[in-house]
């Protein structure tokens, strides 16, 4: 599924509601992220990528063009991370996140492999 920057979902939204700004776009998935409501994505560069599936799942990006790819859990064996840290602060969850290249890019002519 989609990885939406703040800046795709204004501007998918813009033509139905031209009063909308990104600023509360921003503001707005800064709400939905403390809730939970959807998360954000890390590894998407400095743009804010966010992720409504709200099942655990990992990620993986391209490291050629950036695509983001959801990675199920269930294919994997992921450790157990404890409780809690040695310096005292309480693990709520783990993610993990893929480096890859990815199938369009490794197709591409002209496309290093490595």
């Amino acid at each position: 599924h989609a990885h939406p920057t703040a800046e795709q979902l204004y501007e998918s939204l813009r033509q139905d509601h031209p009063s909308l700004s990104l600023s509360t776009i921003y503001q707005t998935l800064d709400t939905f992220i403390r809730t939970g409501l959807c998360r954000r994505v890390s590894g998407a560069g400095d743009r804010l990528r966010v992720d409504g599936t709200p099942q655990d799942h990992d990620h993986a990006v391209c490291r050629l063009c950036g695509s983001i790819f959801d990675v199920d859990r269930d294919q994997l064996q992921l450790p157990v991370p404890p409780g809690q840290l040695s310096n005292g602060l309480m693990v709520t969850g783990i993610r993990f996140e893929y480096e890859v290249i990815c199938q369009a890019c490794q197709e591409a002519p002209g496309r290093a492999r490595s």
